[in-house]
């Protein structure tokens, strides 16, 4: 397979570069097909970065997108069916994407919701394909799950929230005629 890359190396990155990235071809990298994924293969080891955003989503956000709107009537309705659903999910696991990665989704940004690809699989109906894809891949769904949901937590705590390294309950402000001496503090003589 490496001689093949290194043959289409030169004519690939042209048209991946004109095509693919900064054209509206995108969303063929992602599609659960052969094609797709042949495409998507070549695009990894010719450097392609598997946490790219795409279209205001992560690879993986867009790829759990693209099947959460093929599942229906897979592979009926696919031209070259994968033999497994999340194939492409987990192409882009292994070549190293983010698993926790934080976004939101572009549909919806006005809500304040952030996703990560575990809650995303949730929200779109394929929580199965992901937590088969991440089995496939040598994580554990349910620990996933969990780093998922903790993280979530603590960014959803981290938002909107007004830090102060001052406690100011136990600060004491001046006396409204003047400065005056606070009690409870000692001052040495000088």
């Amino acid at each position: 397979m490496q001689d093949s890359i290194n043959e289409c190396n030169i004519e690939f990155r042209q048209f991946f570069n004109e095509v693919i990235l900064t054209g509206s071809g995108k969303w063929l990298l992602f599609l659960p097909e052969k094609q797709s994924y042949k495409l998507l293969n070549v695009a990894i080891a010719t450097g392609y970065n598997p946490n790219t955003q795409v279209e205001e989503l992560p690879a993986l956000g867009y790829a759990l997108d693209w099947v959460s709107r093929v599942k229906p009537g897979y592979p009926a309705n696919a031209r070259e069916p994968l033999e497994h659903l999340w194939s492409t999910i987990s192409l882009l696991i292994r070549a190293g994407a983010d698993i926790y990665v934080m976004f939101q989704d572009p549909q919806t940004p006005s809500s304040g919701t952030w996703y990560n690809p575990d809650y995303f699989a949730y929200c779109c109906v394929v929580l199965d394909e992901w937590d088969a894809a991440l089995q496939e891949c040598g994580y554990d769904p349910r620990e996933v799950a969990r780093e998922s949901v903790r993280r979530l937590r603590e960014h959803d705590a981290r938002q909107d929230v007004y830090c102060s390294a001052v406690d100011e309950d136990e600060l004491r402000l001046p006396l409204r005629e003047g400065l005056g001496r606070r009690t409870g503090r000692v001052f040495e003589e000088l």
